[in-house]
């Protein structure tokens, strides 16, 4: 009687193989998840740390003549750092102002409310304004910027 089949040696090699390419696999996957989660480092990790716990409020919004002024508020213990104004008209942007500012010199400081005012060609076409708000943090001698594209604020216009 024959019997047809791997040897038990065969079988082993195969599987261990096997065992170390999921291995390697699921490590090379981790490490992608990680990356993609910090950012790609610690200072950028550090920074959209900070724009989950940013609150920013839109406390009003008024129009005089082709001017859009924005109060904003914020209402966390973060910075404002750098800033983005967008007026939308029918889902594209008609105009975008960036508001820049340092570590030490905030747009937005914590707890404070700040007025912005920026200037479009024709407000009878706006139906949308968004405001980006972006953090400048520094982690062990690196500066990195990040803007919030998360918590956008979307106001209709």
């Amino acid at each position: 009687m024959s019997k047809k089949g791997l040897s038990p040696l065969i079988a082993t090699v195969l599987i261990i193989g096997f065992t170390v390419v999921l291995a390697a696999l699921l490590i090379l996957w981790v490490r992608g998840v990680n990356d993609e989660f910090m950012g790609g480092s610690l200072c950028d990790y550090q920074a959209n740390l900070k724009c989950t716990q940013l609150d920013l409020e839109v406390y009003k919004i008024s129009s005089v003549d082709n001017n859009i002024t924005v109060t904003l508020a914020s209402n966390s213990n973060i910075d404002v750092n750098k800033l983005i104004l967008q007026a939308f008209e029918e889902g594209a942007i008609i105009i975008s102002a960036s508001f820049d500012g340092s570590t030490d010199n905030p747009i937005i400081e914590r707890f404070d409310n700040k007025l912005l005012t920026f200037e479009v060609g024709n407000l009878e076409n706006i139906d949308e304004i968004r405001i980006i708000p972006g953090l400048i943090f520094k982690e062990n001698g690196e500066s990195c910027e990040v803007y919030c594209s998360k918590i956008i604020k979307k106001v209709k216009f």
